[in-house]
């Protein structure tokens, strides 16, 4: 089921679905998130405890806050998304404990999840929102979001991490950054042709 509004669409997918697009997209997803993977969080660690039995396999998409998409465009047809351009504002964690922790389920286990783990998808077409800081806000509640997170993907931010990467020195303009770099440089599209 689906609700689509002004560009605006709401549904479930399958979380097998959105770690198979991180594994082949990296961090580009998550280009338009305001921080980076948050390595150590009771928020994560919650999610990875929720996905150790079936029945929590089973509730997840109840007790999940799911994903904040926006994309150039969001169609759905058939049972299927297409996003344009799409980047992931809201549920980087979820997707990264998600992507970490199903590699350590049992066979059985990652069959359970396959065919029943799913998130809430809140999409996005970019003339739905006007400031997309409003969303980001919304939506990011689970783990503390500082001030400093909001300004992240400023223009000057990513003119400063560019000027800084020609030194040779790394600035950090999202929270977490430098780890997420070191483990995915090549999807960093600020940073294109950069290495740790």
């Amino acid at each position: 089921n689906n609700i689509s509004d002004k560009g605006v669409k709401v549904f479930y997918i399958k979380a097998i679905d959105i770690i198979d697009a991180y594994e082949k997209f990296g961090q580009r997803i998550f280009e338009t998130n305001v921080r980076c993977q948050i390595i150590r969080s009771p928020v994560n660690r919650k999610i990875a405890d929720q996905i150790k039995t079936e029945k929590g396999i089973k509730e997840f998409y109840l007790l999940n806050n799911g994903l904040t998409i926006v994309a150039n465009s969001v169609s759905l047809s058939g049972g299927k998304a297409t996003f344009v351009k799409p980047g992931i504002v809201n549920g980087l964690q979820t997707v990264t404990t998600l992507s970490g922790e199903y590699g350590n389920l049992s066979p059985e286990l990652k069959d359970i999840f396959k065919d029943n783990c799913y998130l809430l998808v809140r999409a996005y077409e970019d003339r739905a929102i006007e400031d997309i800081n409003k969303l980001v806000i919304a939506t990011n509640n689970q783990n503390k979001m500082e001030p400093r997170n909001l300004k992240s993907n400023d223009r000057t931010q990513i003119k400063l991490e560019q000027s800084f990467a020609e030194l040779g020195w790394f600035y950090e303009r999202k929270q977490f950054a430098w780890q997420a770099f070191k483990a995915d440089s090549e999807s960093w599209s600020s940073l294109e042709n950069k290495r740790p």
